[in-house]
């Protein structure tokens, strides 16, 4: 009884409307998010191109929320961030539904020349060539004091450069309380750690969950150094005849950077039991920076029945059909089930397959419906 008092009255959600200019266009766009507030740093950043103003609007609980006093506002785009047991309860409408990470999984099987053809061709022609000119040492540890070091050397510095405000830190705490079960895969330059990849074994899989990587390095390794540290760890995995090996989460958008990197290597897309909440999206399509917001980014979207990801790829102006699929297979990784093509008409002159995968076309009314 007190964990369901707990539950109905303690948990709150955060309710902000934030207004500013796109990141993909010109225009201003507004977001009106409900929700845990996980991924509320992670959609500012995505959608604008600086810190947005913020008109905070309240927190409500679970009851509240449950009865009807739930938050409306117009705006842009609406995202309820919510998991999938609250969902159920509240019944959130929404046009599309997102996972908050995905994972990206290489099959390792094989001898190391067919693993290596899983990669892509400019990282076969390009980049190893390049990676190989380092001679740096490995190493394998999981004492207290190395994961300490990993955490504040590497891990945290990295984070930071990377994804500043819309970092999501995972806590000192749980690295140390795994310690002696995980293990860090280091990478040394002349006896100082400038690289490591904090794991765990799961059956045959070798699941790689966090990385870091030492920020004042000379510049010649900076530029190549995460790219060393994929072909090491991947090299080291398959040597101890693991048949995959997991690549760690990224946003579930092709124009993420980090989702680029890990394409590069062959991996392939996959649900993530990481990912503990989920985003549900309603947008106004008439609006242009709207329009310029989806057609610059398909979207990996949840297929709840199949539990399976597929690609949502919302085209929302005609003159911009023609190109879409084409920007689309520069990004595209393999994974997700299939392709959803959403455009005025709903009749592209699009093929039946994408990549090997079905499409489907919708007129965004549908969407809309």
């Amino acid at each position: 009884m007190r964990s369901l008092l707990r539950l109905l009255f303690a948990r709150r959600f955060f309710v902000v409307l934030l207004k500013g200019r796109s990141r993909w266009s010109d225009d201003d766009l507004s977001l009106f998010y409900w929700g845990k507030g996980e991924s509320l740093a992670f959609l500012k950043t995505h959608l604008f191109a600086m810190e947005p103003h913020a008109t905070p609007c309240g927190r409500y609980s679970l009851l509240q929320l449950l009865i009807g006093w739930r938050p409306r506002r117009s705006a842009s785009v609406s995202v309820v961030e919510l998991t999938p047991e609250v969902q159920k309860l509240l019944r959130v409408p929404s046009q599309v539904v997102l996972p908050d990470w995905i994972e990206h999984e290489l099959d390792l099987r094989g001898d190391w020349k067919t693993v290596t053809q899983r990669f892509r061709r400019s990282t076969l022609t390009r980049d190893i060539p390049r990676i190989q000119r380092f001679n740096l040492t490995e190493d394998i540890v999981n004492d207290t004091s190395s994961v300490n070091d990993f955490y504040d050397t590497l891990y945290l510095p990295l984070l930071q450069e990377r994804h500043g405000d819309s970092s999501v830190i995972t806590p000192r705490e749980w690295l140390l309380q795994r310690t002696g079960t995980y293990q860090l895969f280091r990478l040394q330059d002349e006896g100082e750690c400038v690289a490591a990849a904090w794991f765990t074994i799961e059956d045959r899989t070798l699941n790689w969950v966090l990385v870091g990587m030492r920020q004042e390095v000379r510049t010649e390794l900076k530029r190549h150094l995460q790219g060393i540290l994929y072909y090491r760890m991947i090299r080291y995995a398959h040597e101890q005849g693991f048949e995959s090996i997991l690549l760690g989460t990224t946003r579930p958008l092709f124009t993420d950077g980090v989702y680029r990197h890990k394409r590069k290597w062959g991996a392939t897309v996959i649900p993530t039991v990481q990912s503990d909440s989920t985003l549900f999206i309603r947008f106004d399509a008439t609006e242009s920076g709207v329009q310029h917001w989806l057609c610059n980014n398909p979207l990996l979207v949840e297929n709840r029945e199949a539990e399976e990801l597929d690609i949502l790829f919302i085209v929302c102006r005609p003159e911009w059909e023609a190109s879409s699929l084409a920007r689309l297979k520069e990004h595209y990784t393999p994974g997700p089930a299939s392709l959803c093509l959403v455009t005025s008409s709903g009749q592209a002159d699009a093929p039946a397959r994408f990549e090997n995968i079905p499409l489907k076309q919708i007129a965004l009314d549908q969407l809309n419906q």
